[in-house]
């Protein structure tokens, strides 16, 4: 039973882009991205803080704590105060990488959005880029080329080759700060 629903979630989630898996009993295609455990994350379009256009691979030489945010929300805006300690406690060995979706309009937020964001959270060392809503899901079937989002702010823990190792909804410092720790071991 649990084969039958594998192979069912997998040929929801797939794709033109997907590869086929022969797991020796039938051939099951399967996403070549997934915001799910074990696979490789898909890069999003996004902007950084001179508005232009990045890519989540390019920061693939370490591991990522990518940190879903939006600028109107208490609990994101507590992540954000506390991002640049959380870096330091990590000694610059993982990427704190804050992805506001909406400003405080709900609107995708602008480079100076990002600044702004930056500057009210003396945030230095560590990356902030903009997207939209368009990259997120809220539905656990859709989860390739898609960010599963159910509540802000939502954590993706990235190891150095870009595969997903967890995901954590909501603030947690300690929380996020183990999570972290783990992606250094491994």
């Amino acid at each position: 039973m649990f084969l039958v629903s594998l192979i069912f979630g997998l040929l929801a989630c797939s794709s033109p882009a997907d590869l086929i898996v022969d797991t020796g009993q039938e051939t099951v295609s399967t996403p070549d991205c997934a915001s799910i455990a074990g696979m490789q994350i898909c890069d999003f379009p996004a902007i950084d803080e001179s508005g232009g256009d990045v890519k989540l691979s390019s920061l693939y030489s370490r591991p990522i704590v990518l940190d879903l945010s939006a600028m109107w929300c208490g609990p994101c805006k507590a992540a954000g105060a506390n991002t640049q300690e959380t870096a330091n406690i990590l000694g610059g060995e993982v990427t704190i990488l804050t992805v506001l979706i909406e400003n405080e309009y709900g609107e995708p937020p602008t480079a100076e959005d990002l600044v702004r964001w930056k500057e009210t959270y003396n945030i230095v060392s560590e990356p902030v880029w903009g997207s939209s809503r368009d990259i997120l899901t809220n539905n656990p079937i859709e989860l390739s080329g898609k960010l599963f989002l159910e509540g802000w702010p939502t954590f993706y823990f990235i190891d150095a080759d870009g595969i997903l190792q967890e995901y954590v909804k909501g603030y947690n410092e300690g929380q996020i700060i183990q999570q972290a720790e783990l992606l250094l071991i491994e």
